[in-house]
């Protein structure tokens, strides 16, 4: 009796390995060298632009009128849609600065912020976070 006990348990199909996606929570982005940029009138904020696995993050730092720092921010992915609605966090230290939702477009906004070295992280609804690590806000 004992044997078709086990049977049935031999049978089973055995489980499928999770794809990478499965394993890697997050993949950490590299800060790409920044180009000057030129303005007819004024001068333009400098962009933080980081790359990762087909995800391109453009960070846009200013200074608002409070004196304060927002950071305008848009994703340029191969899956866009993926994006959509994702979490944006900045961090420094251990300590939450701002978060935000990304948009259909791929942008988003994060207010009241100051200056110094932070940690940025997207969130999508599937796969795997993006990091960028050490990002130098400043307008």
């Amino acid at each position: 009796m004992e044997a078709q006990a086990i049977r049935p348990l031999a049978k089973a199909e055995p489980e499928a390995p999770p794809s990478v996606f499965g394993w890697v929570q997050e993949v950490v982005a590299k800060l790409l060298p920044a180009t000057p940029a030129t303005a007819l009138r004024g001068s333009l904020s400098p962009q933080i632009i980081a790359a990762a696995d087909g995800v391109t993050i453009i960070l846009t730092p200013q200074t608002a009128a409070d004196g304060r720092l927002s950071v305008s921010g848009q994703i340029a992915a191969d899956d866009q849609d993926r994006w959509t609605e994702a979490v944006v966090q900045l961090r420094r230290d251990d300590d939450l600065l701002a978060t935000a939702l990304v948009d259909d477009l791929g942008g988003f906004r994060c207010e009241g912020l100051s200056s110094g070295e932070a940690q940025l992280r997207i969130t999508p609804q599937t796969g795997p976070a993006v990091r960028v690590p050490e990002i130098e806000l400043k307008a």
